[in-house]
């Protein structure tokens, strides 16, 4: 009698009732980081610090709808670039020996896309051309978070570890093609704080099998900063 009892509540009340759902879990994460009003916010500059190897080097990180992106970083004087104007992807690195602008390769374009969405991947995936999975719960450092597995239509996969409680970002994995072969990269974004009410981590600490490779401090994010119209184009 009880195990009929337990089948019949289990006919009434799927198991699905009982866990969220990927478009829950997403809605309540847009909510923690108050992805509306970024939606409204039509450029994005991030100035601060990144440390590796000991160093510290000063950046600065702009991205402007729609889908522009141009990362300065300054190493003893000289200017790494890296910059995407919505169609061309370029850079400039005169570490390499070379200080002219180069055009990006097909993977690095890929990678410049995701990086200049100010919205996120996440925000209106489907019409991003991604698809999406939530999968089940996993641990992260004892945090117990959603699995929000995404694939892009250049076929690079991220999962998203959404912080059950907070609904906010603790990692993210990254796998794409390098010159090396395949690599993960695993991203620790932490140090949240609200600027005109909209939820950002201040720090992010990049890891390749479990040893960090670089981090990035913030010390000031700005909206809706106009920039040239060549701003974010390939020199000539």
């Amino acid at each position: 009698m009880k195990n009929l009892v337990f089948t019949l509540f289990l006919a009434l009340f799927p198991l699905g009732v009982f866990s969220q759902s990927l478009d829950e879990v997403l809605a309540k994460h847009f909510e923690a980081i108050n992805q509306e009003k970024i939606t409204t916010q039509n450029s994005l500059t991030i100035k601060g610090k990144l440390y590796q190897a000991g160093q510290q080097f000063p950046f600065k990180m702009c991205q402007e709808r729609p889908l522009k992106f141009r990362l300065d970083i300054i190493f003893q004087g000289l200017s790494i670039i890296q910059a995407f104007d919505g169609k061309q992807g370029w850079s400039v690195n005169p570490l390499a020996g070379d200080d002219t602008p180069q055009p990006a390769s097909e993977d690095q374009v890929a990678s410049l896309k995701v990086q200049a969405d100010i919205d996120g991947a996440l925000w209106n995936w489907k019409e991003k051309g991604y698809s999406a999975e939530l999968l089940p719960n996993e641990k992260i450092e004892d945090i117990d978070c959603y699995t929000v597995f995404l694939k892009s239509e250049e076929g690079n996969e991220f999962k998203i570890y959404i912080d059950t409680e907070s609904f906010l970002t603790i990692m993210q994995t990254s796998t794409g093609s390098t010159p090396q072969g395949p690599m993960t990269i695993n991203l620790y974004p932490s140090d949240f704080r609200a600027v005109d009410g909209m939820k950002y981590a201040f720090s992010i600490d990049a890891k390749v099998d479990g040893n960090v490779i670089y981090s990035m401090k913030y010390d000031s994010i700005e909206f809706n900063t106009k920039f040239d119209d060549d701003y974010f184009e390939m020199p000539e």
